[in-house]
């Protein structure tokens, strides 16, 4: 073999090795998904988080939160009934989960937690809203943003654990 091509296969190794040691976020929605999760149960370690890149419909990471960590601490049982439930949406991925240059994070359900009706008394619950701004940009700013949005939740939840209803203050007191 002639020395220009032995160092063209050496570079084409190179560029190769390279590709594999600088994998990051930035390379599938698989590992963002795992990211997120770290974050939210960063925050939240006896609760439930998952977060999961789904192909149908359009390819996207699904994020769901729940304070508590399985049926048996939902009341009445039912997954919809948690009073901290929180869903994402993140877009801006191929078919085969490599984002594009920005991605898109928007919040589906969610957005705060039950308290006790304070205007309007005839209600069960009201919501004490949490915001976050729907954010575009890198899998990092993403995660960033998430990360401040769930220590901004567990900060509202300690302040306004008064505000909910006994059953929910309980639940609620064993996860913060």
């Amino acid at each position: 073999m002639s020395i220009m091509k032995n160092r063209e296969l050496m570079i084409e190794q190179i560029k190769r090795l390279r590709g594999q040691l600088n994998e990051s976020v930035e390379d599938s929605a698989d590992d963002l998904s795992k990211e997120l999760k770290k974050v939210i149960l960063k925050h939240f370690p006896k609760s439930m988080a998952q977060a999961k890149f789904s192909k149908s419909l359009v390819p996207s990471v699904v994020v769901w939160f729940t304070i508590g960590k399985d049926k048996s601490e939902y009341p009445s049982g039912i997954y919809d009934n948690d009073p901290v439930l929180q869903m994402f949406m993140i877009y801006g991925f191929s078919k085969d989960g490599r984002p594009s240059d920005k991605i898109q994070l928007e919040q589906h359900r969610g957005g705060g937690f039950t308290i006790k009706p304070v205007k309007n008394k005839y209600m069960a619950y009201e919501t004490h809203k949490v915001k976050l701004r729907k954010t575009t940009g890198t899998p990092q700013k993403i995660i960033a943003t998430m990360d401040k949005y769930f220590a901004k939740l567990k900060a509202e939840l300690k302040k306004n654990l008064s505000a909910m209803t006994d059953e929910h203050q309980q639940l609620v007191k064993s996860k913060i």
